[in-house]
C-alpha cells in the first residue's frame, strides 16, 4: 500500500535519507582513513596508531572496522608480517568499496536536492549505498577472521584487556 506524499511523508523522508547518508559517509570517511595508512598528512590514521576504538555499534559493541583496527593494534601494527600480508591481499578490495560508497553518497545528495525530487531515485540510491555499505562490512568482518585466528595467546589476553576497559568506559557513560 503506498501512502500519498504529504509534507509530512516528504520530511520524514528526507529525515531518514540524510541520516542514513551521514552514517554511511562516516564509513566511508573511516575505511578512506584506513586505505591511507600511516605517513599520510591530513585526515587519515594508521591501522596500528595507538587509541582503539571509540565508539562501537549497537550495545557498545565494538564495530567490525573497529575490531581489524583493535586487532592490528595487539598484533603490532601494519609492520607485522601477518597484517601486512592480509592488507595487501585486501587493499584493493577496500579501496573499491570506498570508491563505491563515495559515488553512491554523491548520487544521495543529486537526488536529494534534485530540483524534480523523486522519491524513487533516493530508495534506489539509499539501496544501492545499504548494498555497498553491506559489502564494506563483509570485508571488515573477514578480516577480523583472517587476523584473530593468527593470533598467540598473549595477543588474545591482550585484545580481552583493551575490549574488557573499553567495556568499563562504556559502562561508566
Amino acid at each position: 500500500m503506498k501512502l500519498p506524499l504529504t509534507n509530512r511523508n516528504k520530511w520524514l523522508t528526507l529525515t531518514l535519507s540524510v541520516s542514513l547518508a551521514l552514517n554511511l559517509f562516516f564509513l566511508g570517511v573511516v575505511a578512506a582513513r584506513l586505505v591511507r595508512g600511516p605517513g599520510h598528512h591530513g585526515p587519515g590514521m594508521s591501522m596500528g596508531r595507538e587509541g582503539g576504538a571509540r565508539s562501537g555499534g549497537p550495545g557498545g559493541a565494538p564495530r567490525p572496522m573497529d575490531m581489524v583496527k583493535d586487532l592490528v593494534r595487539v598484533m603490532g601494527g601494519r609492520d607485522d608480517p601477518r597484517v601486512a600480508s592480509i592488507w595487501r591481499e585486501r587493499r584493493g578490495h577496500l579501496h573499491e568499496r570506498t570508491a563505491e560508497l563515495n559515488a553512491a553518497n554523491q548520487a544521495l545528495t543529486r537526488a536529494l536536492t534534485a530540483e524534480n525530487y523523486s522519491e524513487q531515485a533516493v530508495r534506489d540510491v539509499l539501496l544501492r549505498l545499504n548494498t555497498h555499505t553491506r559489502s564494506a562490512q563483509e570485508h571488515a568482518q573477514g578480516a577480523v577472521i583472517k587476523l584473530s585466528a593468527q593470533l598467540s595467546p598473549e595477543e588474545r589476553r591482550q585484545l580481552k584487556r583493551l575490549l574488557e576497559k573499553r567495556d568499563s568506559s562504556h559502562k561508566l557513560r
